[in-house]
């Protein structure tokens, strides 16, 4: 063999060989991709529920137990608007409402802590939040038509869930 062939057979083996761990890197390498915790999932969920439902429409017997005795006048609003009318005008049901609307949304295995400007209004268990390794916090700023001229809020719901 004549000279140059030497320096094209180490080119191709080189080559191969760079070509062979390339390969073997990107197959023992795998994309780490977030896990999305029960707990995230339950907190968006939660808040979906609360958006989205109107009263009439909603199944919760404590809910319906508020239309009947004139708490809730208008079944159009959602569950949402509900909360914070509530808050202003009838405070005192308002740890009621959300004990009943957790109840019926998240399961007992999840823990829920509802904030509204900061102060806790509802909490179903605190010392599981503490240990808790999977926290999920998620805050709205909201605010309540009540009439043409008067508008409640603005104020902010957060929403704490842990498992």
């Amino acid at each position: 063999m004549r000279k140059g062939s030497y320096f094209f057979v180490l080119d191709v083996l080189l080559a191969g060989a760079i070509i062979l761990t390339t390969l073997i890197i990107i197959q023992q390498s795998h994309v780490n991709t977030p896990i999305t915790r029960p707990t995230q999932s339950a907190t968006n969920d939660f808040l979906t529920q609360l958006k989205t439902t109107a009263v009439r429409d909603s199944q919760i017997e404590h809910i319906q137990k508020l239309v009947i005795n004139n708490n809730i006048t208008n079944i159009q609003n959602t569950l949402y608007q509900e909360a914070i009318r509530i808050h202003y005008e009838n405070p005192e049901i308002e740890t009621a409402y959300y004990a009943n609307m957790t109840e019926y949304i998240l399961p007992r295995n999840i823990g829920i802590m509802i904030l509204v400007n900061n102060s806790i209004v509802y909490n179903r268990s605190m010392e599981f939040m503490n240990a808790s390794t999977s926290l999920s916090a998620t805050r709205n700023f909201a605010y309540y038509r009540k009439n043409i001229t008067a508008i409640y809020g603005p104020i902010i719901i957060e929403v704490r869930t842990w498992q």
